[in-house]
């Protein structure tokens, strides 16, 4: 199933078949053998960590048509009922999802622009939806993506339902970290935080699970940062290496070049931040982030603990031309630009401002 983690004959012999996430599965199997779901989760961990995957996972439990040999809710998916298939599809009638994609794809209120908010409007449309009792399942389920991003309105209204919420209904809010949201909707929720997957058990599942060739696999593992779903994803990309490759011997050329070469850097990035290709320009600094986090990790002896594994020949001899307060700062400037980009600052102030720190090594 592509990118999802999920292998109907492992979830019919009983288990959930999400990589590294074994005691969060637990927590929530405990939960519904004990006395039943509670009515508010908020599961934190990074994007393509499997956050989603889990969500997905649990709903399908639930309303899983399949009972147990020994009775009872079931304890995993059978991922064959018409209920799982449905949900798999993400047609089920009794589970809702909304992210910011939906809502810019024709969901409730004003179309919003990428790195906003979920809107008000979105989160009414939610509540009137949770309010119907379930017409298929046990359960009526909402998976609130991007939780994060709600702004002070659209949390106090959702904050209502949290407090007096339907018997039948089950929230799931899916952020980057615990603290993403107010603390009045976070003490409302069961935290879920999923870990991240050590290398060696990725690698060995992008081999074993998804064929992926050992040294390719490696590689990806030490590039996923212990997210599961983004090397799934990545494996199942074959021109992914080499494109990475060729983006990183660039990035390697302007560092061993003049500082003016950086400058068409910045253009390039501008023009395609106005153009509306933010998520490349995101992607391209998160690559950065990466290349100056494994010089610093090189130059302080750390290499183990490098990103870009295979191209540790080259970043040796680069990361000593480089004080370890100079790579310090380069790091802290290109997440400063990434933020001031989220926060509106006009986009080649950010990006000129970056690219200057990284020249001249000032925080």
């Amino acid at each position: 199933m592509s990118t999802t983690q999920v292998d109907n004959a492992a979830g019919a012999a009983g288990s959930w078949p999400i990589l590294g996430q074994e005691r969060m599965v637990a927590a929530l199997q405990g939960a519904i053998a004990r006395e039943g779901p509670s009515h508010a989760y908020l599961f934190a961990g990074p994007p393509q960590s499997g956050r989603s995957t889990l969500a997905r996972l649990f709903a399908q439990t639930l309303n899983c048509e399949t009972a147990p040999a020994g009775g009872g809710p079931a304890a995993a998916p059978c991922g064959l009922c018409r209920s799982c298939r449905k949900i798999e599809r993400g047609i089920h009638p009794d589970v809702r999802a909304v992210s910011l994609a939906g809502q810019e794809s024709g969901g409730a209120g004003r179309r919003e622009s990428k790195h906003t908010s979920l809107s008000i409007d979105t989160i009414r449309e939610l509540q009137a939806d949770l309010n119907l009792r379930p017409l298929e399942g046990r359960w009526r389920i909402a998976i609130v993506e991007d939780a994060g991003t709600m702004r002070e309105d659209a949390a106090n209204a959702f904050l209502k339902t949290l407090e007096e919420p339907p018997p039948f209904t089950v929230l799931i809010l899916i952020v980057p970290e615990v603290g993403a949201v107010l603390p009045t909707i976070r003490s409302r929720c069961q935290v879920i935080e999923l870990r991240a997957v050590p290398r060696e058990e990725l690698a060995r599942a992008l081999t074993t699970r998804h064929g992926v060739a050992p040294e390719r696999a490696r590689t990806l593992a030490a590039l996923a940062r212990g997210r599961a779903g983004w090397a799934i994803a990545a494996g199942g990309q074959p021109g992914f290496l080499d494109e990475r490759r060729a983006a990183l011997d660039a990035m390697l050329g302007f560092l061993q070049g003049p500082a003016r070469d950086f400058f068409p850097l910045v253009d390039r990035l501008v023009d395609r931040f106005k153009r509306g290709r933010r998520d490349e320009v995101y992607a391209e600094l998160d690559a950065w982030l990466g290349l100056w986090r494994d010089l610093l990790l090189v130059r302080s002896g750390c290499e183990e603990l490098a990103l870009n594994v295979d191209y540790l020949d080259q970043l040796r001899p680069l990361a000593a031309r480089f004080t370890i307060a100079r790579l310090r700062a380069a790091l802290t400037a290109t997440r400063d630009a990434a933020r001031w980009l989220d926060e509106n600052v006009i986009p080649r102030l950010a990006l000129e401002t970056m690219v200057l720190r990284w020249t001249e090594g000032e925080c």
